[in-house]
């Protein structure tokens, strides 16, 4: 089994290529892990913008885990095409040209079923974790909606102060 892994802010994750500085990513820590992020909770908004807010994360959702199931069934029927070649008289110009070798295209045709499968499996799963916050501990958002409204205002609030520090200057 693989261990998860702690959870790290979005500027200290190993995917972020932004330009903040190691001090805005020290300041930005001393708000997360504070404890009194000057953020709103999603469960201090409203009513309406929490469902506002749950249908467009849903649609989000759905939109990944619709473009998974086409790229799986594109690349599954292709599989099964070049599969059925094998046993059809179907020609395509990847099929080999010995006849004894058709039982290629029946490992290769089923390999790229298999294939696409799996990797659909992978990116339903990674679309799945991304909808939960799973870890608890100061300074960690309890839902995924938190975290993206804290990336906004600490964005803002980085753009403030190098607005102000280039005032000064």
């Amino acid at each position: 089994m693989q261990k998860k892994a702690d959870w790290v802010p979005w500027y200290r994750r190993k995917k972020y290529d932004g330009d903040l500085t190691e001090e805005e990513k020290r300041y930005l820590d001393s708000i997360r892990y504070s404890g009194l992020h000057p953020t709103q909770s999603y469960l201090d908004l409203s009513a309406e913008t929490q469902t506002y807010i749950d249908l467009m994360e849903i649609e989000l959702y759905d939109e990944i885990q619709a473009a998974a199931a086409r790229k799986m069934m594109v690349f599954a029927i292709f599989g099964l095409m070049i599969f059925a070649s094998a046993f059809l008289t179907i020609s395509f110009d990847l099929r080999f040209s010995f006849d004894d070798l058709s039982y290629l295209n029946c490992v290769g045709g089923l390999g790229l079923v298999l294939l696409a499968w799996f990797n659909y499996r992978r990116e339903w799963k990674v679309n799945a974790d991304q909808m939960r916050v799973e870890q608890e501990g100061k300074g960690v958002p309890t839902t995924r909606t938190d975290e993206a409204i804290q990336k906004q205002w600490e964005l803002s609030e980085i753009v403030r102060i190098r607005t102000q520090s280039r005032s000064v200057d």
